[in-house]
């Protein structure tokens, strides 16, 4: 003989059936969320981690050159100040001045691998300046004290114009793009952080509700 359930038992054990199925489905669907979430963000944290870093490197670039140039900068002038019995330079001298101008150039190349869309235009021009300004510096050096009319020539037309345009315009300009660009990599970081914690709040509020 068979026992029938009265409809109100099986209505009920119907209903709890279907909340325990739509439970099993909201937890689920919030661990699906939960874990793109995370990847998301942790690949979104890592990309501005590392822009944050190349604009920090880059920044400390640009002083690396403008100090550098500074200093060619000073050595050259006071040289040009003082032409009247100018001894040319000794091997080692020459050589110790082409390291010098050798180690921007590295520096502008190192600027350059860092550097990304406009501004990679500004490192551009700046590289293809200094290249200017070292061979005219290396010509005034090694006319200095051999041909002194060159050295006088090369100092005006050239090498004085283009360290102008470089310490004064170029450099200056650079350096404000790359601090600019340090504070919105630290601004977007910052961002990720906010971004992940509101909606890991509200997936969070959306459970206890969907449990509830």
């Amino acid at each position: 003989m068979k026992i029938r359930l009265p409809k109100m038992t099986r209505r009920r054990d119907i209903t709890i059936r279907h909340r325990l199925w739509v439970t099993f489905v909201v937890i689920n669907v919030l661990f699906a969320l939960n874990a793109v979430l995370y990847l998301w963000s942790n690949v979104y944290r890592e990309r501005t981690i590392r822009d944050y870093q190349d604009a920090v490197a880059a920044e400390k670039t640009i002083l690396s050159v403008r100090q550098n140039l500074n200093n060619i900068q000073r050595q050259v002038t006071l040289l040009s100040q003082s032409m009247e019995g100018a001894i040319f330079a000794s091997p080692e001298e020459m050589a110790d001045f082409k390291k010098h101008l050798q180690e921007v150039r590295e520096l502008t190349d190192n600027l350059l691998k860092l550097s990304k869309g406009d501004e990679r235009k500004s490192v551009e021009a700046l590289s293809a300046s200094y290249a200017k300004l070292s061979d005219s510096w290396l010509i005034f050096y090694e006319s200095y004290g051999v041909n002194q009319k060159t050295a006088i020539m090369e100092m005006a037309m050239h090498a004085e114009p283009l360290s102008q345009e470089i310490l004064e315009s170029q450099v200056p300009a650079l350096l404000e793009d790359e601090k600019r660009h340090v504070e919105r990599a630290t601004a977007n970081f910052n961002d990720v952080g906010r971004y992940t914690s509101r909606i890991t709040l509200v997936i969070f509020a959306f459970g206890t509700d969907g449990r509830g």
